[in-house]
C-alpha cells in the first residue's frame, strides 16, 4: 500500500496483516519460521458510518467471475520489536488479504484467516487497518485493538467496526492536446505540500473525484499540477491558483 496513493471509481478490497514493523502502508516481513499458528476473525468495515457493500469491493468480469479490488481496505497485525529485521520498532509476521485468506460476508463485514509464526514467547499482536477506496487518493488507516498471542491457533477474533470519516473533492479540468481530450493526473497543492492527488481524470469535461480523510483545521489550496504521459514524452506543468479553502465537509473545486 502506500502513506499517500490511489485512486479510481469507489471501492475496496481488504488486506489482513500482522505486522511488526509496518511505517504508512509498507509492510515489512521477517525471516520465515518453521512452526507457525492460524489466527482468525472478523471486522467490519465502514465508511461514514455507512457499511461497505460487496460493489463497493467485487466487480464481475464478462465470464461472471467475482473479482477483487487490489486496492481497498487493508487490516494489518503487528508486533513491537527491536530485532534484525523491525523497521521503527515494529516487525511484520503474517499477512491475510483479498487473494490470501480474506472473505467477503455481508453488510461490510469480512472474514480473514492467516498464518503467524510462532513466537519464543507469548507476546501481545495489534493490529492495524488500511483502507484504500477506489477513489482515495492515500490510503486510510485506524489502529484495531491488540491480542496476546502464544504457541496455540486463536480464533473468533473480532476486530470491531472500523469507521473512516472521507470528505470527496470534485470538479472539472479539461485538458486537451491538438484539441483531444485527454487523462491526466491532478495533484493539489498548499505551497510544496501536497494535499491528494487524482489520477486519470475522465471524460471530455476533465471531471474528477477524490476521497481523502478530513483536515483538521482550514486548509488552502493554492497551487495545483497536472502531469501527462504520453508514448514518448511527458507533459508537466505548474498552475498557481486564488486559495481555496477546505476543512471537514465534502465540496466542488472550481479552478478559476
Amino acid at each position: 500500500m502506500k502513506t499517500k496513493e490511489k485512486f479510481g471509481k469507489t471501492g475496496c478490497a481488504f488486506v489482513l496483516a500482522a505486522v511488526l514493523v509496518l511505517t504508512g502502508c509498507d509492510h515489512f516481513f521477517a525471516s520465515p519460521d518453521t512452526r507457525h499458528i492460524t489466527l482468525s476473525g472478523t471486522l467490519v468495515v465502514t465508511k461514514n458510518s455507512f457499511p461497505l457493500t460487496e460493489a463497493d469491493c467485487f466487480i464481475t468480469d464478462g465470464s461472471g467471475l467475482s473479482l477483487v479490488y487490489p486496492y481497498a481496505p487493508t487490516v494489518v497485525a503487528y508486533i513491537f520489536s527491536d530485532g534484525p529485521h523491525s523497521y521503527n520498532g515494529k516487525e511484520s509476521l503474517g499477512e491475510s488479504g483479498a487473494y490470501s485468506g480474506l472473505t467477503w460476508a455481508e453488510n461490510g463485514r469480512f472474514n480473514w484467516t492467516m498464518k503467524f509464526p510462532v513466537q519464543n514467547q507469548s507476546a501481545d499482536v495489534y493490529f492495524r487497518v488500511y483502507t484504500d477506496f477506489r477513489n482515495a487518493c492515500y490510503s486510510f488507516k485506524k489502529e484495531a485493538g491488540s491480542i496476546r498471542v502464544g504457541t496455540k491457533n486463536i480464533t473468533g477474533i473480532d476486530l470491531g467496526t472500523i469507521d473512516y470519516e472521507a470528505i470527496t473533492l470534485t470538479g472539472n479540468l479539461p485538458v486537451t492536446i491538438d484539441g483531444a481530450p485527454q487523462s491526466v493526473e491532478l495533484w493539489l497543492y498548499h505551497d510544496n505540500e501536497e494535499l491528494g492527488r487524482m489520477i486519470d481524470t475522465t471524460g471530455a469535461d476533465g471531471s474528477w473525484i477524490v476521497e481523502m480523510e478530513p483536515f483538521a483545521v482550514e486548509t488552502i489550496i493554492n497551487r495545483f499540477t497536472i502531469t501527462w504521459h504520453g508514448y514518448s514524452y511527458r507533459f508537466h506543468r505548474i498552475y498557481k491558483i486564488p486559495d481555496i479553502t477546505i476543512h471537514n465537509t465534502s465540496q466542488t473545486i472550481v479552478f478559476p
